[in-house]
């Protein structure tokens, strides 16, 4: 939503910038106080619903809090930075979808990392995408514990060389625990019994949430310092 009411007054920035009014830096500073105080309400009126009534643990809300006001922050300064630098309305309009889509498929999450090809690998490592969730995610799941219902285990025959189920708690597998199942010669297991199953299976946690933190807040200052350098040497001026 901030590309096109940028690109809509770009005229008229030009038109003021030549006539001295105020400089590239005075306008570069304005555009981002007069996002925030929407960026802040509306950030917030989303989460403490959605947070709350999905029935996420509460004392974790301060980091998915932080998290999404950076993410938040992230969209629009790199919004405002391709308006810097588009030439015309349409070429803007057509990088963000270009952006979410790269961002989201190669995340971690509906490719893994380890299914990336080795030439897209990079992407993954610079993806605003993959920080933000591999933070909210760890924040939410990190030594989360799980109980199953009955109709949640899954079962199967009890191996052959094993003499009962409780035998196959061997320690190789921490967070499964095996146990009879109500049918006879099967056993059970709860598939997931910690938020570090989960963790391990999309190859995220490996290092401390605050680096995800850390990234998006670069991330931030990064589109900001290159929204300035498009406002001042990147101009399309139509005469």
């Amino acid at each position: 939503n901030v590309i096109p009411p940028l690109m809509a007054t770009r005229a008229v920035f030009y038109r003021e910038i030549v006539a001295g009014l105020y400089t590239e830096a005075a306008y570069h500073v304005a555009g981002a106080l007069c996002e925030l105080p929407f960026i802040i309400f509306s950030s917030t009126l989303f989460m403490v619903i959605y947070y709350f009534l999905i029935g996420f643990t509460a004392s974790r809300f301060g980091y998915f809090f932080l998290a999404n006001l950076l993410f938040t922050l992230w969209s629009v300064f790199i919004g405002q930075t391709i308006c810097a630098f588009a030439p015309n309305m349409t070429i803007a309009l057509n990088v963000p979808p270009l952006i979410n889509t790269l961002g989201n498929v190669l995340a971690g999450f509906l490719i893994l990392r380890s299914a990336i090809p080795p030439w897209y690998i990079w992407i993954y490592w610079i993806n605003p995408f993959q920080y933000y969730n591999s933070g909210i995610i760890t924040n939410q799941m990190a030594d989360q514990v799980f109980v199953c219902t009955e109709n949640e285990y899954v079962q199967f025959q009890l191996p052959t060389n094993a003499t009962d189920c409780a035998s196959l708690n061997n320690g190789d597998i921490p967070y499964f625990q095996y146990q009879d199942a109500p049918t006879p010669g099967y056993c059970e297991y709860c598939p997931v019994t910690n938020g570090n199953v989960l963790l391990e299976a999309y190859g995220v946690g490996g290092f401390s949430k605050w680096i995800n933190i850390a990234a998006l807040a670069g991330f931030c200052v990064f589109f900001r310092v290159m929204a300035l350098i498009g406002l001042i040497y990147s101009k399309h001026l139509d005469r």
